[in-house]
């Protein structure tokens, strides 16, 4: 008998769209069937993984930005977290660069 195939659980990041600095964001994370969300706020610390969601590139790729000086982050009880203005400001950056 086969077994059923595991359910795959998704994390997604939508982006709040009102301009200015109140924007924010929301964290949607389906796990076994459960949808959790988290509302991003200004003020708020993300995690490496949150923030390679919101700039939608690889955990590593954050990581390399912290170590370049491109995102500050700061490390509290030994968890690395990045301010969401921070993530914010790259992503303003990163929209306004020539290609």
């Amino acid at each position: 008998m086969k077994k059923p195939p595991k359910p795959i659980d998704s994390v997604k990041f939508y982006w709040d769209n009102p301009p200015g600095p109140r924007q924010g964001g929301v964290i949607e994370r389906i796990v076994r069937g459960h949808i959790y969300t988290r509302k991003i706020r200004p003020g708020d610390m993300l995690s490496p993984s949150e923030a390679a969601l919101a700039l939608n590139v690889r955990r590593e790729f954050v990581y390399h930005l912290i170590w370049d000086k491109k995102l500050k982050a700061f490390k509290r009880q030994g968890q690395t977290l990045i301010p969401w203005s921070e993530v914010k400001g790259y992503a303003s950056r990163r929209r306004r660069r020539p290609r």
